[in-house]
C-alpha cells in the first residue's frame, strides 16, 4: 500500500470520528450566555462580592426545554428557601444568642444536625430532588468565610439572593426562544432500528423526540419486527400514532392495544407452504392474530440456535407462543424462520420455483448467531410503503418523511449508530424558523 492510499486513510477515519463527535447543543450556548450576563452584571452593578453562588444556580437550574426548566426552577428555588432559612436559624443562634461557638465541637454536631433537618423538610414536602441545593445553600452561608460582607446575617441574605438571581435568570433564558412554524401536515416515520443501538436509545434522541411529539409533531416507528419489539426498546417515547410492525404486515394502535390493520396470507397458500416447509424438514414459528393477540404456533426445535432466539422472544407479555399445530380456521400473518443461510436460501429458491413468490413477500436478514439467517415469509402485498401512505391517508396528512439506514430506500438516510440525526431531523423539519 502507496503513502497516498495509507494518508487517504487517515484522512477519512479523521473525518469520520469529526463527525460522531457530538456538537456544541443549544443548552451549552444558553447556559455560557447565563453565566456571562451574571458575570457582567455584578461588574456593571459594582458588586463587590463573588458571584460564585448565582452563577452555580444558573448553571444547575438550565435544562433543554422550558418544561424541564421550569421544574428545576420550582425545585431548587423550594431547596433555596429551605436552605436559607435554616441557615438564617443557624446564624441568629451564633451571633446573637451566642449559642453557637465557631471552631468547637459542638459547632460541629449542630451543623451535621441542621444537615438532617433541612433534608428531612425537603422529604417531607416531596422535593426529595431539592435536597441537594437546600444543603450548598445551608453550608454555604454557615461554613464558608463571611469576610466579604458586612456580617452574618448579609452574608445569609446575599446567599439566598444570588441563588434565586441564578435560577431565575435560567428559567428566563429558556423560555426565550425563536420564532418557528410548526409543520403539523407531516407524518414523520423512523426505522426503529435507526433509533436504538443494542436495544438502548440515546438520551437525547430520547428527550427531543418526546419533546416534538408533545409539541405535535407526528411520529411513529416502523420495524421489520413485531409490535413488542417496540414496546421493549421504545417505552420511554411518548408514542400516540399507530406503530408499523413486521415490515409493513401490522399496522398497531399501541394506546388501544388493537391492530388496525393486518395483511393475512390465504388459506390455499399457507396450506401449500406448510407442505413445502414440513416435507423438507424445516422448522418455523407460525404468526397467527386472533381478536387483537399474536399467537405464535411452533413446534419441537431443530437446532440450539432455535430454541435460544425462542426463550429471548417469549418472556415478552406481548408474545404468546404455543407448541402446537395451527387450527387450520386461524389466519396466518407471516411465517419466521432460523436456520444456516445456505438452507434458506435453497427453500427461497424452492418456493419461487413453485411459484408462491407470485403471493408471497420473502425477507432474508442476518441474525445474531452464527452462520445463521432469519427469513420471513409475508403476504406479497405486506409492505412498508403501502402501510406508510395508509396511515397517511388514515390521518389526513399532506407528506411523509421517513428515516433508514438503506440509501434511496427512506427520504433521509441514517446510518448506523447515529440515532441522533433522527431527531435533528425531525426537528429541523417540524420547526423551520418562522411564525404560525
Amino acid at each position: 500500500m502507496n503513502n497516498a492510499n495509507v494518508f487517504q486513510k487517515v484522512i477519512k477515519r479523521c473525518s469520520n470520528s469529526f463527525k460522531s463527535m457530538p456538537q456544541i447543543g443549544l443548552r451549552i450556548i444558553k447556559t455560557a450566555a447565563s453565566v456571562f450576563i451574571l458575570l457582567a452584571f455584578f461588574k456593571i452593578a459594582g458588586i463587590d462580592r463573588s458571584p460564585f453562588y448565582a452563577v452555580i444556580a444558573t448553571i444547575l437550574c438550565m435544562q433543554s426545554d422550558l418544561s424541564g426548566s421550569k421544574q428545576t426552577a420550582l425545585n431548587r428555588a423550594f431547596g433555596t428557601t429551605v436552605g436559607a432559612i435554616f441557615a438564617l436559624v443557624f446564624t441568629i443562634l451564633e451571633v446573637h444568642y451566642h449559642l453557637i461557638v465557631p471552631g468547637t465541637w459542638p459547632q460541629l454536631i449542630l451543623t451535621a444536625l441542621f444537615v438532617v433537618c433541612v433534608i428531612y423538610v425537603t422529604v417531607l414536602f416531596h422535593k426529595g430532588s431539592a435536597s441537594y441545593i437546600s444543603c450548598v445553600v445551608f453550608l454555604s452561608a454557615t461554613i464558608v468565610s463571611r469576610d466579604e460582607t458586612g456580617g452574618s446575617l448579609l452574608f445569609v441574605l446575599y446567599r439566598f439572593t444570588d441563588t434565586m438571581s441564578g435560577i431565575l435568570l435560567a428559567y428566563c433564558i429558556n423560555w426565550l426562544h425563536l420564532p418557528r412554524k410548526k409543520q403539523q401536515n407531516i407524518l414523520f416515520i423512523s426505522a426503529l432500528e435507526r433509533l436504538s443501538q443494542n436495544g438502548q436509545m440515546n438520551p437525547y434522541t430520547k428527550r427531543e423526540l418526546n419533546r416534538l411529539i408533545d409539541a405535535g409533531a407526528n411520529f411513529t416507528i416502523s420495524t421489520s419486527r413485531t409490535p413488542a419489539a417496540i414496546m421493549d426498546e421504545a417505552a420511554n417515547l411518548h408514542l400516540n400514532l399507530p406503530v408499523i410492525a413486521m415490515d409493513g404486515a401490522m399496522l398497531y394502535d399501541i394506546k388501544e392495544n388493537r391492530y388496525l390493520l393486518k395483511y393475512i396470507m390465504s388459506h390455499q397458500t399457507v396450506l401449500k407452504i406448510e407442505e413445502v416447509l414440513k416435507k423438507e424438514g424445516y422448522h418455523y414459528f407460525e404468526n397467527v392474530i386472533i381478536d387483537d393477540v399474536l399467537l405464535i404456533y411452533y413446534q419441537d426445535f431443530k437446532t440450539e440456535e432455535q430454541k435460544d432466539y425462542y426463550e429471548s422472544l417469549r418472556k415478552s407479555p406481548f408474545r404468546n407462543y404455543i407448541h402446537g399445530v395451527r387450527p387450520k380456521q386461524q389466519d396466518v400473518v407471516y411465517f419466521t424462520l432460523l436456520d444456516q443461510r445456505a438452507r434458506l436460501e435453497e427453500l427461497r429458491d424452492l418456493l419461487t420455483r413453485e411459484g408462491l413468490d407470485q403471493n408471497c413477500r420473502f425477507i432474508l436478514k442476518e441474525s445474531k448467531y452464527k452462520n445463521q439467517s432469519i427469513f420471513h415469509i409475508l403476504c406479497k402485498n405486506a409492505r412498508k410503503e403501502n402501510m406508510n401512505h395508509y396511515l397517511q391517508h388514515m390521518l389526513n396528512l399532506e407528506s411523509i418523511m421517513t428515516f433508514g439506514e438503506t440509501q434511496g430506500a427512506y427520504d433521509a438516510s441514517v446510518h448506523s449508530g447515529d440515532s441522533v440525526q433522527v431527531a435533528k431531523s425531525i426537528k429541523k423539519a417540524y420547526e423551520p424558523l418562522g411564525f404560525d
